[in-house]
């Protein structure tokens, strides 16, 4: 599998979601062009939720990686595990996993702006393509722990056969 790289061009408020620019960096592999990926703005708490996520780096992170990860699975990766299992810290080391297999084996997310022409770079600074996004994410740890109730007692309720 050709390892793949894709760098996030811009994040986009679109009222209940963002929409993630995604382009493909030369590599010389042929690529589909810029893929624009839609994220509901509930997914963040969600995520963390489901995956006993820390802060909103990492909800950010997971987000970013799951178009690759889905792609990975859907190539028959076997690392890669799409269904909801465990305890919060289970689900978190598993995801975490998974998205450094991603990086050594599959493709990586870069966040980091363009390089610039020096002088660019003098008078201007590159921006974050995230910077928005990073702003206005809020993630209230009370809805987490609901939710995380709801997914355990779920959970619960799947493994007793119910």
């Amino acid at each position: 599998m050709a390892m793949r790289a894709w760098r996030i061009v811009r994040a986009n408020d679109d009222g209940q979601t963002w929409t993630i620019l995604y382009e493909p960096v030369g590599d010389g592999h042929e690529h589909p062009g810029t893929v624009a990926v839609s994220i509901p703005k509930v997914a963040f708490e969600i995520r963390a939720a489901e995956h006993g996520l820390k802060d909103v780096d990492e909800v950010i992170e997971a987000l970013l990686y799951e178009p690759l990860l889905t792609w990975m699975y859907a190539e028959g990766d076997p690392d890669v595990q799409v269904r909801l299992e465990g305890d919060a810290p289970s689900a978190r080391a598993r995801l975490l996993d998974q998205i450094e297999a991603c990086r050594q084996r599959y493709g990586q997310v870069i966040t980091e702006p363009m390089e610039t022409s020096a002088h660019a770079r003098r008078t201007s600074p590159p921006a974050d393509p995230l910077r928005a996004l990073r702003e206005s994410v809020r993630i209230d740890p009370v809805r987490v722990a609901g939710l995380r109730v709801e997914i355990d007692g779920l959970l619960a309720a799947h493994e007793g056969g119910a």
